[in-house]
């Protein structure tokens, strides 16, 4: 898969889980059960680190035009890399565990029919943590 649908993959699962919850929370008030809120919680906690690394891949290497080997690097790109060399020893430790929640609360019930809101939203969820960890371990900083 190409890097740029990857990516545009990445924007549409994350566009998608910041819309979802809307309509879980608008269903629960009218006839669903309250514990559905719990999975999605879940999702949503372990989603931050990868709402946080998309921001700082599409600022230091989309629209900053970074890179991570040394021989293509320009003049501005040391400030980029700064960055991500900053952040990526954090996000590291910190994106595998994201995805162990967010597959946890994707797994966690109102399951389909009745719930579909939930379950994309869960799976948006799982799939922005995948992208997250994919992303931190492809652009290692210096190699």
């Amino acid at each position: 898969m190409s890097s740029a649908v990857a990516v545009g993959l990445w924007l549409t699962a994350q566009a998608l889980f910041l819309a979802l919850p809307l309509t879980v929370v608008a269903r629960v008030r009218r006839d669903l059960p309250r514990w559905e809120i719990g999975s999605v919680g879940v999702s949503l906690v372990a989603n931050l680190p990868a709402l946080f690394t998309l921001g700082l891949f599409l600022w230091v290497f989309v629209l900053g035009g970074a890179s991570i080997t040394t021989d293509v690097t320009g003049v501005e790109q040391p400030m980029y890399l700064a960055w991500w060399e900053g952040c990526w020893r954090p996000l590291l430790m910190v994106t595998p565990v994201a995805l162990f929640l967010a597959v946890t609360g994707a797994a966690m019930p109102p399951y389909p029919p009745g719930a579909w809101g939930s379950f994309l939203c869960r799976m948006a969820g799982a799939y922005s943590a995948w992208m997250a960890w994919d992303i931190v371990m492809a652009h290692i900083p210096g190699s």
